[in-house]
């Protein structure tokens, strides 16, 4: 099966917004991509990494990137892995 472009971003954007509506306390959230990478494994899955700012509430734009892997699985595309990382640095 081949999976486009937009549908990927498509596929991002929920998962975006599924990890952030069950794991965090925000009532408004907002995100800009900033630059997405994928490529197909050997195994016919597609491993996929996006980096981009996420807005919250009234605090600060904070970066972010996130890694994870699209498998096919009877017709349907599953976020089988997936990590999440706010890049948050602490210079003091």
């Amino acid at each position: 099966m081949h999976i486009t472009n937009q549908k990927l971003i498509i596929i991002y954007i929920f998962l975006l917004f599924f990890f952030f509506s069950q794991s965090l306390p925000f009532t408004k959230i907002a995100h800009s991509i900033t630059a997405q990478d994928h490529q197909p494994t050997p195994d016919s899955c597609i491993l996929s990494m996006v980096v981009g700012q996420l807005k919250a509430d009234d605090d600060p734009i904070m970066g972010f990137h996130q890694s994870f892997i699209l498998k096919n699985i009877n017709e349907a595309w599953v976020c089988t892995n997936d990590m999440f990382r706010l890049a948050l640095h602490n210079f003091g």
